[in-house]
């Protein structure tokens, strides 16, 4: 198995607009139930957040794939339903590569800390 590795999002990473979106935590009991009634948990799995972070990492949706060993249309497919999902797009995707956009770095960014976690947690459990 693959150990994860994962470098800091840059400074000079390209991000098309800004964050601005509440910590679910500052949310209101009845916008945390507005948000858990439409929330399919299926689309937020541990390869698609890994896959966003490979391609903030790569700036390429292909070499994101070649890291993930996965085809780079399941990649494709898989971004762009979790962009479905939450109704945001998470890159533009120029001839170039991508460009993240704020969404992609909060989701890149949060997405580097579930996969720290769940890295954690396989070391503790582990070392039981």
């Amino acid at each position: 198995m693959q150990a994860f590795h994962f470098e800091p999002i840059s400074a000079s990473t390209r991000v098309h607009a800004t964050a601005t979106s509440p910590h679910p935590a500052d949310a209101s009991a009845n916008q945390k139930k507005d948000i858990d009634a439409h929330l399919n948990l299926a689309r937020f799995d541990f390869v698609t957040f890994y896959l966003v972070v490979l391609c903030a990492e790569h700036g390429s949706l292909c070499e994101a794939a070649k890291a993930a060993h996965i085809s780079k249309s399941a990649a494709s497919h898989r971004i762009s339903t979790l962009e479905d999902h939450i109704g945001r797009k998470l890159f533009y995707r120029h001839h170039n590569g991508l460009e993240l956009t704020a969404a992609g770095v909060l989701c890149a960014e949060r997405g580097r800390k579930i996969l720290d976690e769940v890295r954690g947690l396989k070391l503790r459990l582990a070392s039981i």
